[in-house]
C-alpha cells in the first residue's frame, strides 16, 4: 500500500475468532521506514453479527489496558469523512494511540448505535448488510499524541481508498 509494507499478520486466538463471531479479519503491522502502526479488522457478512466486535472501552480495560483521553475525531480521505473514535491506551511500559471506528458497508461510525441503523439502511438501499470494526494502534512511546495522530492519519489516508474498494467487490 503506497509506502506502508505490511509485516507478517498476526493470527488470533480461534476463541478470540468464535467469540467475535468473525467472518474475516486482518490483524497484522505496517511500517513505512520511519513509522508503524497496527491494524485490526473484524469482518461481518451478516447484520445480525452487528455489535459483535466489542468496544474499545470495554476489551481494553477488560485486559488490563488504562484508558483515558477519549474522544472523537473526523477523519477526511478523498469524498469519505470518517467519523472515528480516539483514545490513549497504556498498560505497564507501553503506551498508544488507538483509532477506530465502525463500518456499514460504506459508512462509518464512532459507536454501535449509528453502526445498526446504517447496516439497515445499507441493507434496505444496496442489499448489503456486511460491516466491519477497524482500529489502528499506533505507539506513542517517547511522542506525543499530535505526532501519533498525524501517523495514524496518514495510514488511514493509504488504508481506508483500499479498504473501500474490498467492501465494494465483496457481497
Amino acid at each position: 500500500m503506497q509506502d506502508w509494507t505490511g509485516n507478517s499478520p498476526i493470527s488470533l486466538d480461534k476463541k478470540v475468532m468464535e467469540s467475535l463471531e468473525l467472518d474475516d479479519y486482518i490483524n497484522q503491522s505496517y511500517s513505512n521506514g520511519t513509522e508503524t502502526v497496527s491494524l485490526y479488522v473484524g469482518y461481518y457478512l451478516t447484520a445480525k453479527k452487528v455489535g459483535a466486535a466489542h468496544s474499545p472501552l470495554v476489551c481494553f480495560p477488560g485486559q488490563g489496558w488504562q484508558v483515558s483521553d477519549t474522544g472523537r475525531e473526523s477523519v477526511t480521505v478523498g469524498d469519505h469523512d470518517i467519523d472515528a473514535s480516539v483514545m490513549v491506551v497504556s498498560r505497564g511500559d507501553v503506551k498508544d494511540l488507538i483509532i477506530y471506528w465502525f463500518q456499514a458497508f460504506d459508512k462509518t461510525s464512532s459507536g454501535t448505535f449509528l453502526q445498526k441503523i446504517q447496516t439497515l439502511w445499507s441493507k434496505i438501499i444496496h442489499s448489503r448488510e456486511d460491516n466491519a470494526f477497524v482500529r489502528i494502534s499506533v505507539s506513542m512511546n517517547g511522542r506525543s499524541k499530535s505526532d501519533a495522530r498525524t501517523t495514524g492519519r496518514k495510514f488511514i489516508n493509504v488504508f481506508y481508498p483500499r479498504f473501500l474498494e474490498y467492501v465494494k467487490d465483496h457481497a
